[in-house]
């Protein structure tokens, strides 16, 4: 009886016992690890994401101050093609109404008005020299005081107690050199911008024609070879009588 009593007891206790022993444990730092990664990158992304939106805003900004003013300049632009058509047009209104009407035989009138428009001419324009008879395309420079020509073989010599000067002019359109001679009117001095020498030149008066306007003018003779254009038209053939729109095309030859 004793001993079954002490059996059960034994049992008792260690059913006791095993039921008080610790549960298992469990090593979550992997996940914890994992988990602040995913958090760390979530955090990095939505930093980028607003550095990207601070970016954008600001490209935005830009574009749209650039586009403002470039529409402030097309519009600037446009208002001064307008002006410029307008004085284009009102110019060529005051010359059809100074321009002298024709008669029935066929000959122009004279008319008794003066005429006080100025020509309209572009930055290159095709000028005719009476003698010799030569048609050329000159550039137009309103800085320049004199007109100046491309002379070759210059040749200074006497004819009766006064001296005069004889050169070859290229004409260009008809692929030839055209000789001529003429009086001497004055020599200059050009200061060359290279090597701050001087050089003397010889002065010409001309007869020239440009833009309907006759006139007889001063040319410096140069050899102008090198330039694009055998002539240069300066402020003494301009005067009061020209303006210069460089936007005019270049003119052909007739």
């Amino acid at each position: 009886m004793n001993r079954q009593f002490v059996g059960i007891i034994v049992m008792v206790v260690m059913i006791s016992l095993s039921g008080c022993a610790a549960p298992p444990v469990v090593d979550n730092s992997k996940e914890e690890a994992l988990l602040n990664q995913i958090v760390e990158l979530q955090t990095k992304q939505e930093q980028e994401l607003c550095e990207v939106k601070a970016l954008t805003e600001t490209q935005g900004q830009q574009y749209r101050l650039l586009s403002a003013a470039l529409d402030t300049i097309l519009q600037a632009t446009e208002e001064h093609r307008k002006s410029f058509q307008e004085i284009r047009n009102a110019v060529a209104q005051t010359n059809k109404r100074l321009m002298p009407a024709a008669r029935t035989d066929g000959r122009w009138e004279s008319s008794s008005a003066p005429v006080t428009t100025k020509k309209v001419i572009g930055g290159v324009a095709l000028i005719h020299l009476a003698q010799p008879d030569v048609s050329l395309l000159a550039r137009v420079d309103t800085g320049a005081e004199t007109a100046s020509l491309d002379a070759r073989n210059i040749e200074q010599f006497e004819r009766d107690g006064e001296d005069w000067v004889k050169f070859d002019i290229p004409d260009v359109k008809n692929k030839r050199m055209v000789s001529t001679e003429h009086k001497l009117s004055r020599k200059v001095k050009i200061l060359q911008s290279t090597n701050e020498s001087s050089d003397r030149r010889l002065v010409v008066e001309l007869p020239v024609e440009i833009a309907g306007i006759s006139q007889v003018a001063e040319f410096t003779l140069a050899d102008r070879e090198h330039l694009t254009y055998p002539v240069l038209i300066g402020r003494n053939i301009l005067k009061d009588m020209m303006v210069v729109d460089v936007a005019l095309p270049v003119p052909k030859f007739p």
